[in-house]
């Protein structure tokens, strides 16, 4: 049986800068990496045996918190693209307040997108899928 735990990655600069996280790198705060450091020692008391795999996002704070998780279970991370969060279109790189004044589109259905370059929730789940059927 496939056993997936998921780790959301910890808080990166964009948690306290303002900003919009999506498809932009952001790096680790120094917060977030004593998180990441603490899920992995959680994580290796309840993993008691080996054979893991880790996959990240390639984005950096998903990057960042992957590898210090991995430190622990000695295995290098694998980075995938399809494992990014959603991408929101022309906000990224722009900040939330930015995100709250021009949004296109309210959500109210899994196929809405925020805005017209954007990926709705639908659109995620499709490309995460197909990496989830291995």
């Amino acid at each position: 049986m496939k056993r997936i735990i998921t780790v959301q990655h910890t808080q990166s600069v964009h948690h306290t800068n303002g900003m919009v996280g999506s498809w932009t790198d952001w790096e680790l705060t120094e917060t977030g990496k004593q998180q990441a450091n603490n899920i992995a020692r959680n994580l290796r008391k309840e993993l008691s045996d080996n054979g893991y795999i880790i996959y990240s996002s390639d984005l950096v704070r998903a990057k960042q918190t992957a590898e210090i998780i991995a430190q622990h279970f000695d295995i290098m991370p694998i980075f995938k693209t399809e494992l990014r969060e959603r991408n929101l279109g022309r906000c990224c790189g722009q900040s939330v307040k930015w995100l709250k004044d021009n949004i296109e589109c309210l959500e109210k259905t899994i196929d809405d997108k925020m805005f017209s370059n954007a990926e709705s929730r639908r659109d995620v789940w499709n490309r995460l899928k197909p990496f989830f059927d291995i």
